[in-house]
């Protein structure tokens, strides 16, 4: 089975949205399955039950993309002066260049992936379920 985290693997570059859509539907199908059983004005310690799991999942997902931003950063770093080497015809002198690109393209996907995760489960701080 494949390293999905390796350093030359391209799926290091969508890690970060995996996670976001992840993240997307299990607030949403929590928040529907929680709406269609009348759970929705449920309470935990004093908290609604929807906006307490919500939030929960949007810090763990938070933390995922995360350190995924920071594998992205720590392999940014010793190749980020390979810039020189993008248009290079020696298959083994672009690899600097290849890495470069792959870790900055996960690197600048996990921020926004983070935005997005963040976006998302906002709304259940201040938007009442099954409202």
């Amino acid at each position: 089975m494949p390293n999905l985290l390796a350093r030359d693997n391209p799926m290091t570059i969508v890690m970060g949205p995996i996670v976001w859509g992840a993240h997307f539907v299990l607030v949403y199908v929590f928040n529907a399955i929680a709406c269609a059983k009348g759970a929705g004005g449920t309470r935990w310690l004093g908290l609604p039950m929807v906006a307490v799991v919500v939030s929960l999942l949007t810090v763990l997902a938070l933390a995922l993309i995360g350190w995924l931003a920071w594998i992205a950063w720590k392999r940014y770093q010793p190749v980020r002066d390979a810039a020189h080497l993008v248009q290079e015809k020696d298959i083994d002198r672009s690899v600097p260049a290849r890495q470069r690109f792959l870790a900055y393209a996960a690197l600048l996907l996990c921020g926004l992936s983070a935005l997005s995760t963040f976006m998302v489960g906002m709304p259940a701080l201040w938007v009442p379920a099954c409202g």
